[in-house]
C-alpha cells in the first residue's frame, strides 16, 4: 500500500461527524516525514479512536473551532520512528495495539491525541475539557504548547503538568484543576 493510497483510504474512513481516520493516523511531524502505513490493527483501537473523536474532539470543535492535531494514533511501526518516545507502556496514542511479544503496548487502553487551537492557550483548553468532558488524562506542557488529552475506560480525569528541567527532560506532576486555573 503506498502512502498516497493509505492517506486517501484513511480520509474515507469516518470516525465521527467531523473527523476521519486520516486526522488521527496521518498526524504529526514523524508521520509527515516518513509517511508510513500507520493504521490500527486491533478493532478495539478503532473503537477507542471513534470514542475519542465523539467525546473529546467533537465537543472541542463545537466550542473552539477545529483543533490542529499535532500527534495522533501511533502504530508499533511509527513508535519505532519517533525520537525520544519516553513511555510507550503508558502512552495512549498506541491505543489497544499489540507489540511484537503479543502484549498491549499501552496498559491503559483508550486513545490519545495532542491538539492545539489557534489563539486558544492550552491552559484555557485544558480547563474547559476538565470541566466539561469525560477525559482520562490531560498532559499540560505549557500554555503555548499542544495539549495531550486522552479518553479511556477509566476516565480518571487526571491532569499532569510536564515541567521542564535544566537537563531538558520533563518531569510529570499530578495537579488539581484549581492549580491549573491559578
Amino acid at each position: 500500500m503506498t502512502d498516497d493510497y493509505f492517506f486517501d483510504a484513511m480520509r474515507e474512513r469516518s470516525l465521527s461527524a467531523a473527523f476521519t481516520a486520516a486526522d488521527l493516523c496521518c498526524a504529526g511531524e514523524t508521520w509527515r516525514r516518513i509517511r508510513i502505513v500507520n493504521e490500527p490493527c486491533q478493532q478495539e483501537s478503532w473503537a477507542a479512536l471513534a470514542a475519542l473523536c465523539e467525546l473529546i474532539l467533537e465537543p472541542v470543535l463545537a466550542r473552539f473551532g477545529r483543533p490542529d492535531i499535532t500527534y495522533g494514533f501511533t502504530s508499533p511501526q511509527l513508535i519505532r520512528e519517533i525520537p525520544a518516545h519516553s513511555a510507550p507502556r503508558l502512552d495512549q496514542h498506541a491505543s489497544y495495539e499489540i507489540n511484537s511479544r503479543g502484549k498491549r503496548i499501552c496498559e491503559r487502553g483508550g486513545a490519545a491525541v495532542d491538539i492545539a487551537i489557534a489563539d486558544v492557550p492550552s491552559d484555557r483548553l485544558a480547563i474547559w475539557i476538565a470541566e466539561n468532558l469525560p477525559f482520562d488524562r490531560i498532559y499540560f506542557y505549557g500554555a503555548d504548547r499542544p495539549l495531550h488529552v486522552s479518553h479511556g475506560p477509566d476516565t480518571t480525569g487526571q491532569i499532569v503538568r510536564m515541567t521542564p528541567q535544566l537537563s531538558g527532560r520533563r518531569v510529570p506532576s499530578v495537579i488539581p484543576l484549581k492549580r491549573l486555573k491559578a
